[in-house]
């Protein structure tokens, strides 16, 4: 993913497409796991850890990453970890994460126009 916040233009769009494609593989790989408040599993944890903050990095990048569309499964699944009082609870607000996002874009350009 820091390749997505690294590049812009053509290279950056390789990277989502790549991205993408690979959310579309997890998407029918897991078909119907929900998560609920009395069931969180270890691949619950996983999913919540790489995409709840799907909304800032979108914000950041300008690009659907989590579509109702595309990825329907996954889309609902994000929203309703999202939703878990345990998530609420310890997800950092959206516009923190979109300060974090923005300074790790700021400095992987930054080592990019560097080499």
């Amino acid at each position: 993913m820091v390749k997505v916040l690294k590049f812009d233009g053509e290279e950056q769009e390789k990277d989502i497409n790549k991205m993408l494609e690979i959310i579309k593989v997890l998407e029918k790989g897991v078909n119907d796991i929900f998560p609920n408040d009395n069931n969180v599993g270890y691949l619950d944890f996983v999913i919540s850890s790489v995409f709840s903050f799907h909304v800032a990095m979108e914000e950041v990048i300008g690009i659907k990453m989590v579509d109702s569309e595309k990825t329907p499964l996954l889309h609902s699944w994000v929203t309703k970890l999202n939703h878990l009082a345990l998530v609420k609870e310890t997800m950092a607000p959206n516009h923190k994460l979109v300060e974090v996002l923005m300074v790790v874009r700021q400095k992987a350009r930054k080592a990019a126009s560097a080499t």
